[in-house]
């Protein structure tokens, strides 16, 4: 069957939430090739009970795209190739190299931001971080799934904040995340709760107290990554002056300066 093609435009793959009940924001929310096919998860706003329609879908070599009958209804944005068992994950869902699906039970109501590979058993285990700032590790065997942090206790967010954990990074030893929440009082007060953190395996550290949205990279060392904090060992500056020597730039200077400092 031929498909409507409009400038490389499939209509016929567009995926959408339902109308009614709740009507919902929605998109696609992590997407990867794997097992011969191409899946991704669309999400609603916020976890199941803001909408419905949406789920785990695959589109095969022909361009027929199919919603998998494992689907479940929430907010999901993360996506990772689990090397180690030859397995995708993505959104709650595991998907084999056969394209047999299992989904994470515990972690179908929480609005997930990230996967990461686990730093101490990454043979049998991922972490998760969530949008509301839980750090959990799942056992891709058995599908239990344990709470580490509750990273607003650990990185000091508000009570009061609207939580909103973009971003996480795990490589050598240590995790990274970010949080992009802002607010009025950001810029009013010395109350600020967007967070940049690392845990060492020991403790966490705030990098940053500014909103970031994500931040990836292969090895995230001074040299080579785009932590603000940590930018100014990559110009020859102490940690103490990095951030101070940053804010002194204009954007231009700055993405000059990344350029030739971070990604040349």
């Amino acid at each position: 069957m031929a498909h409507t093609n409009v400038s490389g435009v499939f209509p016929h793959l567009t995926v959408s939430a339902d109308a009614a009940p709740r009507r919902s924001e929605t998109g696609i929310g992590a997407l990867m090739p794997w097992a011969g096919k191409l899946w991704m998860v669309s999400y609603v706003a916020h976890t199941h009970t803001s909408g419905s329609g949406t789920g785990l879908f695959s589109v095969d070599k022909d361009m027929n795209i199919e919603k998998h009958a494992e689907s479940v209804v929430g907010t999901y944005a993360n996506r990772m190739i689990h090397a180690e068992s030859h397995q995708l994950l993505i959104g709650p869902h595991i998907v084999d190299l056969h394209g047999e699906v299992r989904t994470i039970k515990g972690l179908v109501d929480h609005r997930l931001a990230a996967v990461m590979p686990h730093q101490e058993e990454p043979e049998t285990k991922a972490l998760y971080l969530t949008m509301e700032g839980l750090l959990v590790e799942v056992d891709l065997q058995t599908l239990e799934v344990t709470t580490l942090f509750n990273l607003l206790e650990e990185l000091e967010v508000a009570p009061d904040a609207y939580s909103h954990f973009k971003a996480g990074y795990a490589n050598d030893g240590k995790i990274f995340v970010t949080n992009n929440t802002y607010a009025e009082r950001d810029f009013s007060t010395s109350q600020q709760d967007g967070r940049l953190a690392m845990y060492d395996g020991k403790s966490w550290e705030i990098i940053d107290r500014n909103p970031i949205r994500g931040g990836c990279g292969s090895a995230w060392t001074p040299q080579q990554c785009c932590l603000r904090d940590r930018l100014g060992s990559c110009f020859g500056q102490d940690d103490g002056a990095g951030a101070g020597y940053l804010d002194d730039l204009s954007p231009a200077e700055g993405q000059s300066h990344l350029r030739s400092h971070v990604y040349d």
